[in-house]
């Protein structure tokens, strides 16, 4: 039988045994593969050394550049690191699933923006019900809602070129062009990461507009409840820092 032992120091799988023709009533074909065979899955070639997490700045330029790169591969691949990445693009089953995933999680982000485009865009269309609770069609608010709004449609369109691209992408032509050298592995990160990273600043935007005027109204409840529901997805984002602080460890 052949265990895990064997495997860990390398010992060679046990010869089959021979295959008897009809002895009995049950017939052994002498074409069916062996069943004892175990197959070892094939070495993965070295990381490229544009892949690798290492920087030759002094510190602590080399400590922040380092985790700026962690951070960049978790948005962009969900992953800590590219060793991962590299396993699955060698692997045609792990590869598939990836992209599928990818391409979800991108189209996913694509229908958000859609949604707060149109939301934008029907606030800085109309006129507040009532100006004496939340004016914010005043110059402070109104021209956070614009910046959401404009952040947004760039997001729109990043995100549905990406769909495309990632249903069209295969392993060769991803470690060959998108991944061939640091530049472009960084450019990569840009273009994966950007539709999250500008939903997150549309959204934070959006909400900071309604803050301000309600900040900016003479009731005192607009003023208080406005701050408080602010505080809590600030809170909630340091809570899923510290679930990741792991992950960034250097």
């Amino acid at each position: 039988m052949y265990n895990h032992s064997d495997i860990l120091f390398h010992r060679p799988p046990p010869l089959c045994p021979p295959r008897r023709r009809n002895t009995s009533q049950t017939f052994v074909s002498l074409d069916d593969p062996p069943f004892c065979a175990v197959k070892h899955p094939p070495p993965l070639p070295p990381l490229p050394d544009h892949w690798e997490c290492e920087f030759g700045y002094p510190k602590p330029w080399d400590r922040a550049a380092t985790l700026a790169f962690r951070m960049a591969v978790l948005i962009s691949f969900g992953h800590d690191n590219l060793d991962s990445v590299w396993e699955i693009c060698h692997s045609e089953e792990k590869w598939a699933h990836d992209k599928d995933r990818l391409a979800q999680r991108t189209t996913t982000t694509t229908v958000v923006a859609g949604l707060l485009v149109g939301a934008t865009a029907a606030l800085i269309r109309t006129t507040p019900p009532v100006e004496e609770l939340l004016n914010y069609t005043r110059r402070g608010p109104y021209l956070l809602l614009l910046l959401s709004f404009g952040i947004t449609l760039g997001s729109l369109i990043v995100g549905s070129g990406m769909i495309f691209i990632t249903l069209k992408c295969d392993p060769v032509w991803f470690c060959s062009t998108l991944m061939a050298t640091r530049s472009k592995v960084l450019c990569t990160f840009v273009l994966i990461a950007y539709p999250f990273v500008t939903v997150g600043i549309a959204t934070a935007l959006a909400a900071l507009g309604f803050v301000v005027a309600s900040l900016q109204s003479n009731d005192l409840v607009m003023n208080i409840g406005s701050i408080i529901l602010l505080m809590l997805p600030i809170c909630l984002l340091f809570v899923f820092a510290w679930t990741q602080l792991p992950l960034l460890s250097l």
